[in-house]
């Protein structure tokens, strides 16, 4: 996802035509295939335009990352073989060096590595289908959340934890550092595109809004001390 085409940008078949070299047979394929994948929106008489992710649809993006990412560092804790241990290690110790204050894109590349190879040391294919279905949506969030130097600084430190606990071979604290990596950046995230959602607190606020996950003070277990 390399956002040549920003969230909502219309994409004109004729254009895209010339653009690429191909005839509209070839480019609508391609069109409605990333429809498919939720990435691409087509409305009648407006034609194609890439899709922006309101609140509603990011929440939605995490509910299903939380479980399915959460499961992967908790086996990938228990069966973690090389050359996955080795791709782990090499990770951890690049993203230990980074300064996200410099460079957050550099923290966010290393990041999206490190959900992938997750993923690839579970050793599951059904979790693996999951998350490659997944895939282009997870990383239209990762772009929104890599312009922001506060959510890259709480994602290192989370990352940094998840994988060491993985290589500790500890599943519990893999599978929780996970899930409230993946809560806290999908609440920081609607707090930072739409304030106006988390001005009225989700518990009383009934509907869509008490989905938000909670922020960690509200909710228990905190940071461990290793996060510090």
């Amino acid at each position: 996802m390399s956002e040549h085409y920003p969230q909502g940008y219309s994409l004109g078949e004729r254009d895209l035509c010339e653009i690429y070299n191909l005839s509209r047979t070839p480019i609508r394929e391609v069109l409605w295939s990333l429809v498919a994948d939720g990435i691409v929106e087509q409305q009648p008489s407006k034609g194609f335009s890439v899709r922006r992710l309101d609140w509603t649809a990011i929440l939605e993006i995490f509910e299903v990352r939380e479980p399915v990412e959460g499961m992967a560092a908790r086996i990938a804790a228990q069966r973690l073989q090389d050359p996955h241990r080795e791709n782990l290690i090499k990770l951890r110790d690049e993203l230990v060096g980074v300064d996200i204050d410099k460079d957050s894109e550099l923290g966010a590349r290393i990041g999206r590595s490190m959900h992938k190879e997750i993923i690839d040391a579970a050793s599951n294919s059904l979790l693996s289908e999951m998350y490659a279905k997944l895939g282009y949506l997870s990383a239209m969030t990762t772009n929104m959340a890599k312009r922001n130097v506060t959510i890259e600084r709480d994602s290192k430190r989370y990352h940094i934890a998840i994988m060491e606990s993985i290589l500790a071979g500890n599943p519990d604290d893999s599978e929780f550092y996970m899930r409230e990596h993946l809560r806290t950046t999908c609440r920081h995230l609607i707090g930072v595109l739409y304030p106006q959602i988390l001005k009225v607190a989700p518990s009383s606020s009934g509907g869509d809004r008490a989905r938000i996950p909670a922020a960690r003070s509200d909710r228990g277990p905190r940071f461990k001390r290793r996060m510090g």
